[in-house]
Protein backbone atom coordinates (compact mmCIF):
# COMPACT_ATOMS: atom_id res chain seq x y z
CA UNK A 1 0.00 0.00 0.00
CA UNK A 2 1.36 3.32 -1.08
CA UNK A 3 1.49 6.70 1.03
CA UNK A 4 1.21 9.64 -0.05
CA UNK A 5 3.16 11.97 2.22
CA UNK A 6 1.06 15.02 1.21
CA UNK A 7 -2.31 13.10 2.33
CA UNK A 8 -0.69 11.98 5.33
CA UNK A 9 0.09 15.76 6.02
CA UNK A 10 -3.10 17.07 5.24
CA UNK A 11 -4.74 14.29 7.38
CA UNK A 12 -6.98 15.47 10.45
CA UNK A 13 -5.57 13.08 12.42
CA UNK A 14 -1.64 14.18 11.96
CA UNK A 15 -2.87 17.38 12.41
CA UNK A 16 -4.38 16.61 15.58
CA UNK A 17 -1.38 14.40 16.73
CA UNK A 18 0.45 17.70 15.72
CA UNK A 19 -1.16 20.01 17.71
CA UNK A 20 -1.38 17.36 20.57
CA UNK A 21 2.32 17.57 20.71
CA UNK A 22 2.74 21.18 20.30
CA UNK A 23 0.55 21.00 23.48
CA UNK A 24 2.32 18.18 25.66
CA UNK A 25 5.33 20.80 24.88
CA UNK A 26 3.78 23.57 26.20
CA UNK A 27 2.61 22.41 29.07
CA UNK A 28 6.00 21.07 30.27
CA UNK A 29 7.12 24.71 29.13
CA UNK A 30 4.72 26.02 31.01
CA UNK A 31 5.55 23.77 34.09
CA UNK A 32 9.24 24.05 34.25
CA UNK A 33 8.57 28.00 34.14
CA UNK A 34 6.75 27.82 37.22
CA UNK A 35 8.72 25.80 38.71
CA UNK A 36 12.14 27.95 37.98
CA UNK A 37 10.18 31.17 38.41
CA UNK A 38 9.65 29.82 42.21
CA UNK A 39 12.80 29.06 42.88
CA UNK A 40 14.30 32.76 41.29
CA UNK A 41 11.83 34.22 43.96
CA UNK A 42 13.01 31.58 46.89
CA UNK A 43 16.75 32.41 46.07
CA UNK A 44 15.73 36.41 45.95
CA UNK A 45 13.36 36.37 49.32
CA UNK A 46 17.05 34.26 50.86
CA UNK A 47 18.90 37.27 49.64
CA UNK A 48 16.81 39.97 51.37
CA UNK A 49 18.29 38.58 54.54
CA UNK A 50 15.05 37.46 55.84
CA UNK A 51 15.36 35.57 58.97
CA UNK A 52 14.59 31.90 59.13
CA UNK A 53 11.22 31.63 59.99
CA UNK A 54 9.81 34.43 57.25
CA UNK A 55 11.80 32.20 54.65
CA UNK A 56 10.70 28.91 55.69
CA UNK A 57 6.51 30.49 56.08
CA UNK A 58 7.13 32.41 52.35
CA UNK A 59 8.94 28.76 50.68
CA UNK A 60 5.95 27.16 52.06
CA UNK A 61 3.34 29.84 50.48
CA UNK A 62 5.01 29.35 47.07
CA UNK A 63 5.67 25.51 46.91
CA UNK A 64 1.71 25.21 47.42
CA UNK A 65 0.98 28.29 44.47
CA UNK A 66 3.47 26.39 42.42
CA UNK A 67 1.76 22.71 42.83
CA UNK A 68 -1.80 24.55 42.32
CA UNK A 69 -0.65 26.51 39.38
CA UNK A 70 1.18 23.17 37.70
CA UNK A 71 -2.22 21.02 38.33
CA UNK A 72 -3.99 23.51 36.64
CA UNK A 73 -1.88 24.10 33.47
CA UNK A 74 -1.71 19.79 33.15
CA UNK A 75 -5.87 19.48 33.61
CA UNK A 76 -6.13 22.36 31.28
CA UNK A 77 -3.60 20.51 28.66
CA UNK A 78 -5.11 17.05 29.10
CA UNK A 79 -8.62 18.67 28.22
CA UNK A 80 -7.57 20.50 25.40
CA UNK A 81 -5.85 17.32 23.64
CA UNK A 82 -8.96 15.15 24.53
CA UNK A 83 -11.36 17.77 22.94
CA UNK A 84 -8.81 17.62 19.50
CA UNK A 85 -9.41 14.36 19.21
CA UNK A 86 -13.26 15.21 19.35
CA UNK A 87 -13.67 14.01 22.70
CA UNK A 88 -16.61 15.37 24.24
CA UNK A 89 -15.03 17.11 27.30
CA UNK A 90 -18.26 18.19 28.75
CA UNK A 91 -19.58 14.91 30.34
CA UNK A 92 -15.87 14.55 31.49
CA UNK A 93 -16.36 17.80 33.26
CA UNK A 94 -19.45 17.03 34.56
CA UNK A 95 -17.49 13.85 36.06
CA UNK A 96 -14.89 15.11 37.35
CA UNK A 97 -17.00 17.80 39.13
CA UNK A 98 -19.48 15.21 40.63
CA UNK A 99 -15.75 13.22 41.50
CA UNK A 100 -14.67 16.35 42.78
CA UNK A 101 -17.24 16.94 45.07
CA UNK A 102 -17.86 13.65 46.15
CA UNK A 103 -13.70 13.59 47.18
CA UNK A 104 -14.13 17.28 48.80
CA UNK A 105 -17.04 16.13 50.78
CA UNK A 106 -15.30 12.48 51.91
CA UNK A 107 -12.04 14.54 52.93
CA UNK A 108 -13.47 18.49 53.62
CA UNK A 109 -11.79 17.54 57.28
CA UNK A 110 -8.55 17.07 55.11
CA UNK A 111 -9.35 20.28 52.62
CA UNK A 112 -10.30 22.03 55.64
CA UNK A 113 -6.61 21.73 57.29
CA UNK A 114 -4.71 22.97 53.88
CA UNK A 115 -7.15 25.55 53.73
CA UNK A 116 -6.34 26.98 56.86
CA UNK A 117 -2.38 26.08 56.58
CA UNK A 118 -2.35 28.26 53.72
CA UNK A 119 -3.84 31.37 55.70
CA UNK A 120 -1.69 30.94 59.47
CA UNK A 121 1.42 31.03 56.97
CA UNK A 122 -0.52 34.09 54.31
CA UNK A 123 -1.28 35.73 57.58
CA UNK A 124 1.90 35.30 59.17
CA UNK A 125 0.06 34.33 62.34
CA UNK A 126 2.64 32.64 64.05
CA UNK A 127 6.15 31.22 63.65
CA UNK A 128 8.93 28.99 64.19
CA UNK A 129 10.20 29.31 67.68
CA UNK A 130 7.23 31.11 68.86
CA UNK A 131 5.75 30.53 72.42
CA UNK A 132 2.20 30.34 71.42
CA UNK A 133 -0.95 28.64 73.42
CA UNK A 134 -2.75 27.13 70.75
CA UNK A 135 -6.67 26.22 71.91
CA UNK A 136 -5.44 24.71 75.26
CA UNK A 137 -2.13 23.45 74.12
CA UNK A 138 1.15 25.75 75.14
CA UNK A 139 4.66 25.48 73.69
CA UNK A 140 7.40 26.60 71.21
CA UNK A 141 6.42 26.39 67.44
CA UNK A 142 8.85 23.62 66.27
CA UNK A 143 7.64 23.06 62.12
CA UNK A 144 4.29 24.48 60.49
CA UNK A 145 3.33 22.59 57.40
CA UNK A 146 0.22 23.06 55.46
CA UNK A 147 -1.85 20.19 57.32
CA UNK A 148 -0.78 20.42 60.66
CA UNK A 149 1.09 22.59 63.08
CA UNK A 150 3.71 20.63 65.21
CA UNK A 151 4.00 22.17 69.08
CA UNK A 152 6.65 21.25 71.64
CA UNK A 153 5.04 21.38 75.12
CA UNK A 154 7.34 22.79 78.28
CA UNK A 155 7.21 18.67 79.06
CA UNK A 156 9.11 18.17 75.77
CA UNK A 157 5.94 16.23 74.46
CA UNK A 158 5.40 16.86 70.75
CA UNK A 159 1.97 17.98 69.96
CA UNK A 160 0.07 17.33 66.39
CA UNK A 161 -2.75 19.86 65.74
CA UNK A 162 -4.68 20.11 62.04
CA UNK A 163 -4.66 23.46 60.68
CA UNK A 164 -8.14 22.95 60.82
CA UNK A 165 -8.31 22.24 64.72
CA UNK A 166 -7.12 25.75 65.40
CA UNK A 167 -9.47 28.33 67.09
CA UNK A 168 -7.68 30.55 68.63
CA UNK A 169 -4.22 31.28 69.59
CA UNK A 170 -2.13 33.47 72.35
CA UNK A 171 0.62 34.38 70.72
CA UNK A 172 4.05 35.71 72.30
CA UNK A 173 6.23 35.22 75.64
CA UNK A 174 4.01 36.99 78.75
CA UNK A 175 5.17 40.62 79.53
CA UNK A 176 4.77 39.53 83.42
CA UNK A 177 4.22 36.13 85.50
CA UNK A 178 2.11 37.22 88.53
CA UNK A 179 2.17 35.17 91.81
CA UNK A 180 1.21 35.88 95.38
CA UNK A 181 3.29 36.08 98.02
CA UNK A 182 1.99 35.18 101.30
CA UNK A 183 3.71 36.47 104.64
CA UNK A 184 2.98 35.52 108.67
CA UNK A 185 2.82 38.29 110.95
CA UNK A 186 2.60 36.64 114.48
CA UNK A 187 -0.84 38.29 116.36
CA UNK A 188 1.26 39.47 119.61
CA UNK A 189 1.69 42.56 117.25
CA UNK A 190 0.11 45.58 116.14
CA UNK A 191 -1.42 44.51 112.61
CA UNK A 192 -2.71 47.32 111.44
CA UNK A 193 0.71 48.63 111.56
CA UNK A 194 2.73 46.04 110.29
CA UNK A 195 0.28 46.56 106.95
CA UNK A 196 1.23 50.39 107.04
CA UNK A 197 4.75 50.16 107.36
CA UNK A 198 5.06 47.75 104.19
CA UNK A 199 2.53 49.84 102.23
CA UNK A 200 3.99 52.91 102.78
CA UNK A 201 7.54 51.50 101.25
CA UNK A 202 5.98 50.11 98.20
CA UNK A 203 6.08 53.69 96.85
CA UNK A 204 9.40 53.26 96.89
CA UNK A 205 10.47 50.45 95.36
CA UNK A 206 12.06 51.78 92.09
CA UNK A 207 14.70 52.98 94.28
CA UNK A 208 15.45 49.41 95.15
CA UNK A 209 17.83 48.48 91.82
CA UNK A 210 16.96 44.85 92.74
CA UNK A 211 13.24 45.46 93.00
CA UNK A 212 13.46 46.96 89.73
CA UNK A 213 15.53 44.74 87.56
CA UNK A 214 13.12 42.00 88.35
CA UNK A 215 9.47 43.41 89.14
CA UNK A 216 7.62 44.78 86.67
CA UNK A 217 5.22 46.95 88.66
CA UNK A 218 4.16 47.52 92.42
CA UNK A 219 3.22 45.00 94.89
CA UNK A 220 0.23 45.40 96.42
CA UNK A 221 -1.62 43.92 99.29
CA UNK A 222 -5.33 42.69 98.63
CA UNK A 223 -6.10 40.20 101.21
CA UNK A 224 -5.09 40.28 105.05
CA UNK A 225 -8.74 38.56 106.65
CA UNK A 226 -6.72 35.27 107.35
CA UNK A 227 -5.93 33.96 110.24
CA UNK A 228 -5.12 31.10 112.35
CA UNK A 229 -4.46 30.05 116.05
CA UNK A 230 -1.05 31.99 116.28
CA UNK A 231 -0.61 34.47 112.81
CA UNK A 232 -2.14 36.54 110.97
CA UNK A 233 -1.88 36.24 106.78
CA UNK A 234 -0.86 39.35 104.62
CA UNK A 235 -1.32 38.24 100.49
CA UNK A 236 0.43 40.49 98.18
CA UNK A 237 0.09 40.23 94.19
CA UNK A 238 3.22 40.38 92.99
CA UNK A 239 4.04 41.05 89.09
CA UNK A 240 7.59 39.87 87.91
CA UNK A 241 9.79 38.96 84.68
CA UNK A 242 8.57 35.81 83.57
CA UNK A 243 12.21 34.57 84.17
CA UNK A 244 12.91 36.23 87.36
CA UNK A 245 9.74 34.76 89.31
CA UNK A 246 11.31 32.52 91.81
CA UNK A 247 14.37 35.20 92.44
CA UNK A 248 11.48 37.66 93.00
CA UNK A 249 10.53 36.31 95.69
CA UNK A 250 13.12 35.77 97.56
CA UNK A 251 14.35 38.86 96.48
CA UNK A 252 10.87 41.08 97.45
CA UNK A 253 10.52 38.99 100.88
CA UNK A 254 14.02 39.67 102.10
CA UNK A 255 13.10 43.51 101.68
CA UNK A 256 10.28 43.21 103.08
CA UNK A 257 11.47 41.16 105.94
CA UNK A 258 14.74 44.23 106.61
CA UNK A 259 11.92 46.87 106.31
CA UNK A 260 9.59 44.69 109.09
CA UNK A 261 12.90 44.13 111.44
CA UNK A 262 13.59 47.81 111.55
CA UNK A 263 10.63 48.34 112.95
CA UNK A 264 10.26 46.27 115.44
CA UNK A 265 8.46 43.64 113.86
CA UNK A 266 9.44 40.38 113.10
CA UNK A 267 8.06 37.73 110.38
CA UNK A 268 7.15 34.17 111.86
CA UNK A 269 8.58 32.63 108.61
CA UNK A 270 12.02 32.98 107.40
CA UNK A 271 11.52 32.10 103.66
CA UNK A 272 8.95 32.94 100.79
CA UNK A 273 5.71 31.68 100.34
CA UNK A 274 4.41 31.60 97.07
CA UNK A 275 0.14 30.38 96.87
Amino acid sequence: MDWDINQIISSKLFISILQSILITIGVIVLTRISKSLRRKLESKFIRANLDQDHITQIRTLLVAVDYILQTLIVFLGITWILSIFGVNIVPLLTTVGIVGLGITLAAQTILRDYISGFLILLENIFLIGDSVTINTFSGIIEKITLRVTYLVDLEGRRIIIPNGEIRTVTRGKSVYSQFILKLSLPLTGEIGNSIRVIESHFSSWTQNEKLTSILTDMPRIFDTNIYSDSSKEIRIIVRAKPENKDEAAIILFDWIKKILNENGIELIENKPIIV
